[in-house]
Order: structure tokens, then C-alpha cells, then sequence
């Protein structure tokens, strides 16, 4: 999942310093950034925000010159940064990546979080309850039920060991299917998500 995200956090550092980002030309940066989604279908969408003026300048979900929504208050144009997983807005479900063009303009891309859901599809053991978590808690990716649970929080007994703080461990819980389980996890210093892989509980007791 680091990888996955350094990735896109290059990519988006490249398309900020874009000739038209870096001049403030924003007609050219909507047509750039649309080249540069198309050409990776898992960005859902790209959004430059104007942070003195808290608005969007433009989203590629809206045409050029018709975006005015207002920012989220939680954006930093202070470095570049993974945000957490949200359910609702255009282009969403998501994972925002952010990445400042300067200290007033911010260059935002949302994520599609299947491509989190294909890493744990790919790398989960098959008689786990495998999940990715943001900092929140909140699901971006589920071996179990993923499409219902995706932004949504998880229990509150992997939200528990998220604000413990500890970054790695062992703990006891139930899943939202009921599933009593052992889960290790383990948390990125990069990111500060965390994955979590649920045992039955009943195998390892044994």
C-alpha cells in the first residue's frame, strides 16, 4: 500500500510542477491534469484549490469555470500528504492525496480505493478478515463486504488499537460479521494507516 501511494504522490509531484500549474494557468492545468487522469483510470478525480481564497478553482468532475465549493477546513498546504478515506463527494468513494503547488494553491487527486482492495485481494490470507485502515479508522479496503463498509468506520475494536498509538500488536475483537477473532496489525509511518489481519479465534486458542 506504501508503494502503491509513493507512486501516486510522484505522479502528483511531477503534475504540480507542470509548466501550467507552476505559471497559474489554470485553463491549461484542468487540459494537462485531464491527460494525466485518463492516462490512470484509477484517479477519479483532480481538484486545485485556491487556499487563500478557500474555493476550488477547478475539478475535473465540473467543467472548466464551474466549480465553487469551498474547501474542506482539514487541508494543509504545508507538504505533501496521503489524507484518509471519504464515502461521499464527486469522484468518492476516495483516498485524497494532496500535494501544494505553493503556499497559496493546492493540488488535490482522489484515489480510487479498489486499488487498495485488489492489493489485499492479492496479498491476504485466505482464512483472514484482512482490512486497511486510514488514521480515522475508517475502512479503505476489506476482504469481506468491501463495497458496503468502504469509508465507513470500523469496530471499535480496530479503532481501539488505531488511538493506542502502539503502531503494531495483537488484540482481541469481533468483527461486524461476528467473527471472533485474534488480529496483528500494523501501522505505516508514512501513511499512518494501518492493516489489520482478523485469525478465528478458535484456531489459535486450540
Amino acid at each position: 500500500t506504501d508503494a502503491r501511494l509513493d507512486a501516486d504522490l510522484s505522479l502528483l509531484e511531477l503534475l504540480a510542477s507542470a509548466d501550467p500549474l507552476e505559471r497559474h494557468n489554470w485553463p491549461g492545468a484542468y487540459t494537462r491534469a485531464r491527460e494525466i487522469a485518463d492516462l490512470n483510470p484509477h484517479w477519479r478525480n483532480v481538484i486545485v484549490s485556491d487556499l487563500s481564497a478557500n474555493r476550488e478553482i477547478f475539478s475535473l468532475h465540473e467543467p472548466y469555470g464551474s466549480n465553487t465549493r469551498p474547501l474542506n477546513p482539514n487541508v494543509s498546504p504545508e507538504a505533501a500528504f496521503v489524507g484518509n478515506v471519504a464515502r461521499e463527494g464527486p469522484g468518492c468513494p476516495c483516498v485524497y492525496l494532496h500535494m501544494p503547488i505553493d503556499e497559496r494553491f493546492l493540488l488535490t487527486v482522489a484515489i480510487d480505493p479498489a486499488i487498495f482492495q485488489s492489493i489485499i485481494t492479492q496479498h491476504a490470507p485466505a482464512a483472514a478478515v484482512t482490512a486497511i485502515v486510514d488514521r480515522n479508522g475508517d475502512f479503505v479496503g476489506r476482504s469481506a463486504e468491501n463495497a458496503e463498509r468502504v469509508g465507513t468506520p470500523a469496530t471499535q475494536f480496530v479503532r481501539e488499537a488505531v488511538e493506542s498509538g502502539q503502531g503494531s500488536g495483537i488484540y482481541d475483537g469481533v468483527t461486524w460479521e461476528g467473527f471472533r477473532n485474534h488480529t496483528a496489525f500494523v501501522t505505516s509511518p508514512t501513511t499512518g494507516w494501518s492493516t489489520h489481519i482478523a485469525i478465528d479465534a478458535t484456531l489459535i486458542d486450540a
